[in-house]
């Protein structure tokens, strides 16, 4: 690549790091992990490569908008041999920093086996990762009401609400 001119010169091959033992099953999972990317990452990529007679499939999107004060991303990667068993690991990272900062970092992995068929498999990484994506949005509704509100402190250290009203008769009011 010529960074000056923003141009690719030439290309070279990946220096034997590709096992052609699975290329027809990668290239079979390239096609599906591309179709399902771009239904549902549209801004995403997916990619598939083959090592030690198995796949991996990399599907990955992000989103940076710091003028609406959040950036997120979204890292999936499995693992697939031939007989159609996958592992894989699903990565969010989230940071919002508007009044504060809030960062989410969480992870989960899965196994799973529906054969060898292409399709089928990359079936069941989008059931998987929309059961992933449903239950961190389920956790967010109830976050609200649980989590934050555990955070806050209900009453001042007094036990008792401040009047308001009557803040001159406290002593803080009578010092300021």
């Amino acid at each position: 690549f010529d960074h000056i001119n923003q141009e690719v010169t030439g290309s070279r091959g990946m220096g034997g790091e590709g096992d052609q033992g699975v290329e027809g099953f990668r290239s079979q999972l390239q096609q599906e992990a591309i179709a399902y990317q771009q239904r549902h990452y549209p801004s995403g990529t997916a990619a598939c490569s083959g090592k030690n007679g198995k796949v991996y499939i990399c599907i990955s999107c992000a989103k940076f908008t710091s003028s609406a004060c959040w950036n997120g991303r979204w890292r999936s990667t499995w693992a697939v041999d031939q007989s159609g068993n996958a592992e894989g690991v699903m990565n969010i990272d989230v940071h919002y920093f508007e009044d504060g900062n809030v960062l989410l970092k969480t992870d989960t992995k899965k196994n799973f086996n529906v054969g060898s068929n292409a399709a089928a498999i990359l079936k069941e990484i989008e059931t998987i990762e929309q059961a992933f994506h449903s239950a961190l949005g389920a956790s967010y509704a109830t976050m609200g009401d649980t989590t934050f509100k555990a955070l806050r402190r209900a009453l001042p250290i007094t036990r008792t609400k401040v009047n308001w009203e009557r803040i001159e008769s406290y002593r803080l009011g009578q010092q300021m």
